[in-house]
């Protein structure tokens, strides 16, 4: 199926309907696995101390 629900999270990420990341970084080309996890959670709970 390649039409589905997804969004835009505050933290960056695009997740879809059952809140699974399908891309680390908005406008990106899908999963990045070469990106440093440890600095997106740091950026995740920025946004969420923000919220």
């Amino acid at each position: 199926n390649a039409f589905q629900d997804v969004v835009v999270r505050k933290d960056g990420t695009v997740r879809d309907a059952r809140d699974i990341i399908v891309q680390f970084k908005y406008g990106g080309g899908g999963l990045d696995f070469y990106s440093n996890p440890a600095e997106l959670l740091e950026k995740k709970i920025a946004v969420e101390d923000e919220g």
